[in-house]
């Protein structure tokens, strides 16, 4: 599995956790009316990694479940203005939030991929940058110098361990 599957399985599972922890402090404290707006928190996560889907999904899912709580507690009669006006549009809001913010992620997404790729290849003739080439040479530099620093290490390495062994001859001998 690679290393961007195990990213979006972490978002996945702290959707999961924040949306699951909203819906018991609603249930528990029974304060629609406080807490649910809280369900932003999965919204965002989901569509900043999931795009469109993501947003779409955990905003449909945030307005069946503010539904469902209104229907539940029969809101309508205890705090009519809020439960008819206030949660249900915002629980519209939330998946007309979860669209946008999808679909600004995606196009985010695909305009770093352009930058990205700009950055390694000139954009007319499709060769290496300068800049991009430049920095190859030094990684490549580097690397043959942790090479090399790792041999010389090795080098002084046995060179102490040899005069350990042979306090007595000196360094002259050995060299």
């Amino acid at each position: 599995m690679n290393l961007k599957g195990k990213i979006h399985l972490g978002n996945l599972l702290i959707i999961m956790i924040t949306f699951t922890c909203v819906t018991l402090m609603i249930n528990h404290t029974k304060g629609l009316h406080l807490f649910w707006h809280l369900y932003a928190i999965p919204l965002l996560i989901a569509a900043l990694t999931y795009d469109l889907a993501g947003g779409l999904v955990v905003g449909l899912m945030s307005s069946i479940s503010i539904a469902w709580w209104i229907y539940t507690w029969d809101l309508f009669s205890q705090n009519p203005m809020q439960a008819k006006i206030e949660i249900p549009l915002g629980a519209v809001l939330f998946i007309g939030m979860g669209i946008a913010l999808g679909i600004l992620s995606s196009k985010n997404r695909k305009q770093k991929g352009i930058l990205e790729g700009l950055s390694v290849h000139d954009r007319l003739t499709g060769l290496y940058n300068y800049g991009y080439s430049k920095i190859l040479m030094i990684l490549t530099d580097m690397n043959r110098e942790t090479r090399f620093c790792a041999v010389w290490r090795r080098l002084i390495k046995k060179k102490q361990e040899m005069l350990i062994l042979l306090p007595d001859m000196g360094e002259k001998n050995l060299l």
